[in-house]
């Protein structure tokens, strides 16, 4: 999350900079760090919640593999 800073200039009206854009080099985003930044942040978190609670990750990722084999029918 970026957080916004409020500029007040003397001769114009107030104007918002978001303070990620003047790291990243301007108006220039760079989405594929971005998006490594959230894979990184969800697979810590889910690797956390599997080290709390093994027995219902394992259960969730069992009733997905069997939701998914019932749907494709591979038999």
């Amino acid at each position: 999350m970026s957080r916004k800073i409020e500029n007040r200039g003397t001769n114009g009206p107030q104007q918002k900079v978001d303070q990620s854009s003047l790291r990243h080099g301007g108006g220039q985003h760079n989405t594929g760090e971005d998006f490594y930044d959230m894979i990184s942040d969800v697979s810590n978190s889910m690797s956390d919640y599997c080290a709390k609670r093994p027995k219902s990750a394992a259960l969730a990722l069992i009733s997905l593999g069997f939701f998914l084999g019932w749907k494709i029918k591979p038999w």
